[in-house]
């Protein structure tokens, strides 16, 4: 048997690639190493040790930066979306906003001011992961313009919808001439209008526009009228 030296130190020192602090990646399977521990100074036996690494499979879907349209009845739920082989999930949330459960998976909150929040996930193997959300407090007022002067100098050739525009969704914008009949249409809530119709200038009038949208969730109309200039 092989035994060390009186007096000797038998401290175990460990080397991966002559690596005193290695780190290595593995796939999405399980891996098995072998680790070989010489004792120092070459005085002991050296031994191996295998070793088995779990992949971590924590997934998580990132979180965005949110324009939250104000309204005190109004309500956001912020959520981890994680998932992970290694159930249960623990969750930790902090923000510069209080919220009902600091170690739930979700929760409702009723921003009527800007916040960032911050979750920590973590499985039962320690594999953690850590997101932000940046909420920002908006009136989310749209308007459109009383008039536009589509005349190719470069200014207010363009009609369209003005404001926070983010929010809103399944947005459309038709614009009639006084006779009814549609002379524009998109569903690009950030194009407008340039005055032109079948290749045609269109004549100096009165137009009125419908704007279709929802906003979390309700749906919306605007309606009203301008004035096309040359």
């Amino acid at each position: 048997m092989c035994q060390p030296k009186p007096g000797r130190d038998t401290t175990l020192h460990y080397f991966l690639d002559s690596a005193k602090n290695p780190t290595f990646s593995i796939g999405n399977s399980p891996t098995t190493f072998a680790v070989v521990l010489f004792p120092f100074e070459g005085f002991g036996c050296p031994d191996t040790v295998y070793t088995k690494v779990l992949p971590s499979h924590l997934v998580t879907h990132p979180l965005n930066k949110v324009i939250f349209c104000y309204n005190s009845s109004n309500s956001f739920l912020l959520i981890a979306n994680a998932k992970d082989n290694f159930s249960p999930l623990t969750y930790l949330w902090q923000g510069t906003s209080p919220l009902n459960c600091y170690t739930c998976e979700s929760n409702i909150i009723y921003p009527s001011e800007s916040a960032t929040y911050t979750v920590l996930i973590k499985d039962t193997f320690g594999c953690k992961h850590l997101d932000t959300i940046m909420i920002t407090v908006d009136t989310c007022e749209i308007w459109f313009p009383s008039a536009f002067t589509p005349n190719g100098d470069g200014k207010n050739d363009i009609i369209k919808v003005l404001g926070q525009l983010s929010p809103y969704q399944d947005f459309s914008l038709s614009i009639y001439n006084r006779w009814g009949q549609r002379v524009f249409y998109t569903e690009d809530k950030y194009k407008g209008w340039n005055g032109i119709f079948n290749g045609v200038k269109q004549e100096i009038d009165t137009y009125s526009y419908m704007i279709l949208y929802k906003l979390h969730g309700q749906s919306g109309i605007m309606k009203g009228n301008f004035e096309l200039i040359r």
